[in-house]
């Protein structure tokens, strides 16, 4: 796969499917961190709440030019080096680097100047089984489509 590939590269996430204001959509952190603000100063959602629906944000895609994509998470802050050491010897974790664990592998490839990736689900629709691999591809605003179209992604 040749160097120059624009998939080949460290993202974000830039938005992620969620629901801001009532309404369902992609939306980026700061917007869905506006909305959770003001959904527990209503009562309606619990301070405790933040990181778990604000995780989404915080992960790291690689793709690599061997055709791998990784997906890094950062190490939780509670979580100690010992802690990671003995999870990665136990093989709990893959890989550990700079303060981000390896939570998830995939595969992407080229085929004809598209490029394509293995999303690893099992798909039905209608009692037809359907490919579990996606076209990756850029939206408009130049950003990745991923994940089934729930996130779009942003270069490094």
């Amino acid at each position: 796969m040749a160097e120059n590939n624009p998939i080949i590269g460290r993202y974000t996430v830039e938005k992620s499917f969620s629901m801001v204001d009532g309404e369902l959509g992609l939306f980026t952190r700061e917007e869905a961190a506006a909305d959770l603000e003001k959904r527990i100063a209503a009562g309606e959602a619990e301070e405790d709440d933040r990181r778990m629906y604000l995780q989404a944000y915080d992960f790291i895609y690689e793709f690599t030019k061997e055709g791998e994509i990784l997906c890094w998470m950062k190490a939780p802050e509670d979580v100690s080096e010992e802690d990671i050491k003995e999870a990665i010897e136990s093989g709990e974790i893959k890989r550990y680097s700079d303060g981000f664990l390896l939570v998830e592998e995939k595969k992407w490839e080229e085929k004809d100047g598209k490029y394509f990736y293995d999303t690893g689900e099992y798909r039905e629709i209608l009692g037809e089984v359907k490919s579990s691999v996606d076209e990756l591809v850029f939206d408009e605003e130049g950003l990745l489509v991923f994940g089934d179209g729930m996130m779009r992604l942003k270069k490094m």
